[in-house]
């Protein structure tokens, strides 16, 4: 292991350099302190390799600073005139000692542990690449894996990574330094065809990416983000183009170009393509389709939502173009204003819009090439009128199969509401495990919209609530529920041909305000499988009957009588655990009666296990605070004396049964006590 003294030495257990840090910089005297300090504090035998692209800022002084008081461990190459981040890497990568290569912006930072574990990664598997997680990225890596495959881990395509420098010098991998930006994409695409093995290391934060557009070397801005949509367009071509080098027709090379098409291709079509002038949103439409003509291949276009497969079909007609983008951009609003019982079915009410999306702002920074224009978040609806009377929405028939949907307009009861963008409002359920989807009309009155949702024809599981508005040919969905009117309460739950259907709001993510409502979402659990089901079992009578113990009680699913859904009588030892199990029977629409043979000595407490169209539900058997569950019962079985006593638990009054077998002498014994305390 190294030392301490090793490691401010630049020595590691190798005797020499783990890894040289590469930091391009250009006018970032802000956040270069910040930068620096990150990098000092790596645990690796480490080099930091500054290049100063001609900073006038203040960048060149405080670099010569730390290079001052960081002899051994910090070294700056200045430059006189501002180079591309391509040119200023590859003057720090020839400058650079250590085993393996970082590349780090002067505006971002490391997490205080980040190049440890990378090391480790890397000398554990042989490794040419690592990918560590970076903070706040969309599409992040979830799970660390020591060999993953080149689709895992393609959606990263910054080079904020740990390379082996071998590596990069026996495929002679360098920056384009002809590129502005975007040259980070091209180099990280090549390195990771050739590269033997890639592993991820996700357990943490590596990167944590918080400066867009400082301190990349270049006047224009970050790496991998353009100026215009115009200028992206023509850059992704290259590293679309090595990747086919490398990677032959097929599958693997439709998943890769399925990446590149819809992130950054298309996704010019979204909030960039509005922010343009007329002149260039024809220009971009038709690089689009350039580019869409010679690598759209039927496996990528299979692959492609709603949105992108509309926007391929509207390339010549720029008006839908348009309204397509207003449409992505568009904040979906909504809001939950009534949610209720309506015999076998809930009633859903609510009101959905998608809201005329704000002014573009001049395109003078685009998105990084790592992640799309991130949608604008849901905002919250104004309270809604009332949704329509059930009596109004209840089918006549059963509801169809198809989806039905209702036009979200203006109504002349409610003019002042702003309905926005207009289009079809509908819910779809989707279950968590099997993704299976249900796609459920909606009908209008009064500015509002309402579904009645038959819970008979849900499949067990548990069904997420989504809202969409259907504008364009685009489903914009969303969750559902999270804002809703200060009188929606959840109902209790339903019993519905013997399946136990409990509406309920999910945990809400992250911290919330002091005093602030839940921001939960509306779910269907058909079955008790992600929450527990309101139950109640109550013993009414406990004997004796023909040498059996006979057990009789009521049992309610919320306020509903469930007898028909129970299965078992089960008692289980206090002490060890084991189970007596005897099956219990219906005799009323909430009545219900079990005989057992009296088990083993011990205490044994009741359960009723019910089977309500999910896994087995086990309730307590629990006894009215007024009344005794049975007298006690004797009897002799050979020389054994044989002493059953139901009780009541003191805590929460639950049923339970204690069984004692005394010989001739405990008896005799016993009596002898009795008689003295007389």
């Amino acid at each position: 292991m190294d030392t301490e003294s090793d490691r401010r030495a630049g020595r590691g257990a190798h005797g020499g350099i783990d890894v040289s840090v590469v930091v391009p910089a250009y006018n970032c005297r802000a956040s270069l302190d910040r930068c620096l300090t990150s990098l000092l504090v790596q645990r690796v035998a480490k080099e930091i390799v500054v290049v100063d692209g001609g900073s006038r800022d203040g960048t060149r002084e405080l670099l010569d600073l730390y290079a001052a008081c960081h002899p051994r461990l910090v070294t700056v190459i200045h430059d006189r005139h501002p180079c591309t981040p391509g040119g200023a890497r590859n003057r720090g990568l020839a400058r650079a000692a250590g085993r393996y290569v970082f590349f780090c912006d002067a505006g971002d930072r490391l997490a205080p542990e980040a190049l440890a574990p990378l090391v480790a990664a890397a000398d554990r598997n042989g490794s040419d690449v690592v990918v560590g997680r970076v903070s706040g990225a969309r599409d992040g890596l979830r799970d660390s894996a020591d060999r993953a495959s080149l689709a895992a881990v393609y959606d990263d395509l910054t080079c904020f990574k740990l390379f082996r420098r071998a590596f990069l010098e026996r495929h002679a991998l360098r920056f384009d330094e002809t590129q502005r930006t975007g040259e980070d994409t091209t180099f990280t695409v090549h390195a990771y065809c050739h590269a033997r093995v890639v592993s991820v290391v996700a357990g943490h934060d590596c990167y944590h990416a918080e400066a867009v557009g400082e301190a990349t070397g270049t006047e224009s801005g970050v790496t991998g983000c353009a100026a215009d949509p115009l200028t992206r367009l023509r850059l992704v071509r290259t590293p679309i183009e090595v990747m086919a080098r490398h990677v032959p027709p097929g599958a693997l090379r439709d998943r890769l170009l399925l990446r590149h098409l819809r992130r950054d291709v298309l996704a010019r079509l979204g909030a960039p393509f509005l922010a343009a002038d007329e002149a260039d949103r024809e220009k971009i439409a038709v690089e689009v389709a350039d580019i869409c003509g010679q690598w759209l291949t039927p496996g990528v276009r299979a692959a492609l939502d709603d949105m992108d497969a509309a926007r391929l079909a509207a390339l010549d007609d720029t008006a839908r173009l348009v309204r397509l983008a207003r449409v992505e951009a568009a904040p979906l609003r909504h809001r939950l204003t009534a949610l209720t019982w309506h015999g076998d079915h809930l009633l859903v009410g609510g009101h959905a819009c998608l809201a005329e999306p704000p002014a573009p702002a001049a395109p003078a920074t685009a998105a990084p090439a790592t992640a799309p224009p991130a949608p604008a978040p849901p905002a919250p609806a104004p309270p809604a009128p009332a949704p329509p009377a059930p009596a109004a929405l209840a089918p006549a028939a059963p509801a169809p199969a198809a989806p039905a949907t209702v036009l979200l307009a203006p109504t002349p009861e409610d003019p002042a509401r702003d309905d926005g963008l207009g289009g079809v409002v509908g819910l779809v359920l989707r279950e968590r495990l099997s993704r299976e989807e249900r796609v459920l009309p909606a009908r209008q009155a009064a500015g509002t919209f309402a579904t009645l949702i038959d819970v008979s024809a849900l499949p067990p599981g548990v069904w997420d609530v989504h809202v969409f508005v259907e504008c364009e040919g685009v489903r914009r969905p969303a969750r559902f529920g999270s804002g809703r009117d200060p009188g929606v309460g959840v109902p209790g739950p339903r019993l519905v041909n013997g399946v136990a259907v409990v509406p309920f709001l999910t945990r809400s993510q992250g911290t919330r305000p002091q005093g602030t409502r839940s921001l939960g979402h509306l779910s269907i659990d058909a079955g008790g499988h992600a929450v527990r089901v309101p139950a109640a079992a109550r013993l009414t009578r406990a004997r004796r009957r023909a040498g059996r113990l006979l057990i009789e009680g009521r049992v309610r699913v919320g306020e509903e009588p469930a007898a028909p859904a129970v299965r078992h009588l089960v008692w289980r030892e206090r002490g060890s655990g084991e189970e007596h199990r005897e099956r219990a029977m219906s005799v009323s629409p909430e009545g219900f009666a079990a005989e057992t043979d009296v088990p083993r000595p011990g205490t044994w407490d009741a359960y009723l296990e019910l089977d309500l169209g999910g896994p087995p539900v086990r309730l307590p058997v629990k006894v009215a605070a007024m009344d005794t569950p049975a007298r006690t019962m004797r009897w002799w079985r050979g020389p054994l004396r044989w002493t059953a006593r139901p009780y009541a638990t003191a805590v929460n009054r639950r049923l339970s049964l204690s069984v004692r077998v005394d010989t001739p002498l405990t008896t005799v014994k016993r009596v002898i006590r009795a008689l003295r305390r007389r």
